[in-house]
């Protein structure tokens, strides 16, 4: 059950809000505007104030349901490991398989 967890916590953090808000509310790819990047700054630079909150917000919000998981499964865990779950949401950023890899990939070749 653990590692069921651990895997829903890394695809809630694959959900690229920056993405989502660009292309279905304003029909850009926003990873090629301003610094290029999918985070709340560049959507606020970019988009406005209104798409910038929702872009921060989506991402607040998966990061507290992906450390929520094992409650939410009722699954026991120490508090102090809890940020386990939370960190598998973060680490998706750092990952090759998220949306702002393919940016890097276009920029390299």
């Amino acid at each position: 059950m653990t590692a069921l967890i651990l895997l829903l916590a890394y695809l809630l953090g694959s959900i690229p809000f920056g993405l989502l808000v660009g292309k279905i509310g304003y029909g850009i790819d926003i990873r090629e505007h301003g610094s290029g990047n999918l985070g709340g700054t560049n959507t606020f630079r970019v988009l406005g104030a209104k798409a910038g909150t929702i872009v921060i917000v989506g991402d607040m919000l998966k990061g507290t349901l992906a450390a929520s998981l094992p409650m939410l499964f009722s699954v026991p865990v120490h508090p102090l490991l809890a940020g386990r779950w939370q960190s598998s949401a973060i680490c998706i950023r750092c990952s090759p398989s998220s949306a702002a890899a393919r940016r890097w990939r276009h920029r390299a070749g």
